[in-house]
């Protein structure tokens, strides 16, 4: 990238922050440590949009349909003793009773199923926040080769590097570049994407990204990759909008893992 190119990004970079109170600038160590944990905390936890709230309600309609199975269920085996259903039905009221009880039994293996889901969902999104509190999380610094400059200003040594979406004093988007995962030179991976339950909805995520993809395009990176769960469906949305394809799924903690990756234009090099 030469620097009239850059010069015209930096131009545009300062125009959309004239339209917006929102900044996206680099991690500054220790002030914004405690900040950016709540706030990917929060972001997985909390709110519509978030992986764990997709996760859970994924399995509603099981819950509801367990919950139909059961009233009605209950409501079978209560009134086949009565006339009202004998004479209004050709249907023998044991049958009704026995239809009954097999809707009660149904709900209740329905039931376990869905809680059983949602404990695997709830335990490996615990597993989610424990390696990244203790990982990347844990030291800014060093899991994204930052450098810290006077006043806590911290500054990426390489293709690694840390932002964070500002609002008014409020932390409320956090994203980072790793090129420290994938052996390939040429390809780093977007990490600990997240935004404020309470901001979404206004493109902080996209702007976040526009950092990202500039830092990636200035070191000169072929792709960048991307892995988030199947439950994290917004998440999936977002890349694909973004111009992220999927490239392969695994296991993980009981969880499907999607893994999409983004090629960058080389001629932005020039």
């Amino acid at each position: 990238m030469n620097d009239t190119e850059r010069t015209c990004r930096e131009e545009e970079a300062e125009a959309k922050g004239k339209c917006s109170t929102m900044t996206i600038r680099y991690y500054r160590h220790p002030d914004d440590l405690a900040l950016i944990r709540q706030l990917f905390v929060e972001a997985t936890t909390q709110g519509r949009g978030s992986p764990i709230v997709e996760g859970m309600s994924s399995y509603a309609p099981h819950s509801r349909l367990a919950f139909a199975a059961a009233a009605l269920g209950i409501t079978l085996t209560a009134l086949a003793p009565s006339r009202r259903i004998s004479g209004a039905s050709r249907i023998a009221p044991t049958t009704v009773s026995h239809l009954g009880m097999f809707l009660c039994l149904a709900s209740i293996v329905l039931w376990i199923y869905v809680c059983y889901h949602r404990r695997r969902i709830g335990r490996a999104f615990d597993v989610f926040l424990d390696e990244g509190l203790k990982g990347e999380l844990g030291d800014v610094v060093k899991s994204f080769d930052l450098r810290i400059m006077p006043g806590g200003r911290c500054v990426p040594t390489g293709p690694s590097a840390f932002w964070v979406a500002e609002e008014k004093g409020e932390i409320i988007g956090i994203v980072g570049l790793n090129k420290n995962i994938n052996p390939d030179p040429g390809v780093a991976e977007v990490r600990r994407l997240a935004v404020s339950s309470n901001h979404r909805g206004k493109r902080v995520a996209e702007r976040l990204m526009d950092a990202v993809l500039d830092h990636a395009r200035m070191h000169e990176l072929r792709a960048l990759e991307f892995t988030t769960s199947d439950y994290n469906t917004s998440a999936r949305r977002f890349y694909t909008r973004m111009g992220y394809e999927i490239i392969k799924t695994k296991d993980w903690e009981g969880l499907s893992l999607t893994m999409m990756r983004q090629e960058l234009d080389q001629d932005c090099w020039q």
